[in-house]
């Protein structure tokens, strides 16, 4: 299991860090970036994982969000992505 460094999301208070996660999207952009506002709309997201299928669709939230550190594991259906 992958250790986040310290100090690699620095929050700006002692607050536990608020992370977005976003799901099987299957290319549903539409979708997707209404996700992202509502996701946004919190005000406090330090960062965002997409957890796949159709994991280049996490190129979105690069789009929309940049301000966020962005995670992304491939899911079943990205095994033809090399990217």
């Amino acid at each position: 299991m992958a250790k986040i460094p310290e100090g690699f999301l620095p929050l700006p208070s002692q607050r536990p860090a608020c992370i977005a996660i976003f799901a099987d999207t299957h290319g549903n952009r539409h979708s997707f970036a209404q996700a992202i506002e509502m996701a946004s709309a919190n005000g406090s997201v330090d960062a965002a994982l997409h957890l796949g299928d159709h994991a280049s669709d996490a190129a979105l939230l690069g789009e929309l969000r940049p301000d966020w550190p962005c995670f992304v594991v491939r899911g079943n259906n990205d095994y033809t992505e090399r990217d």
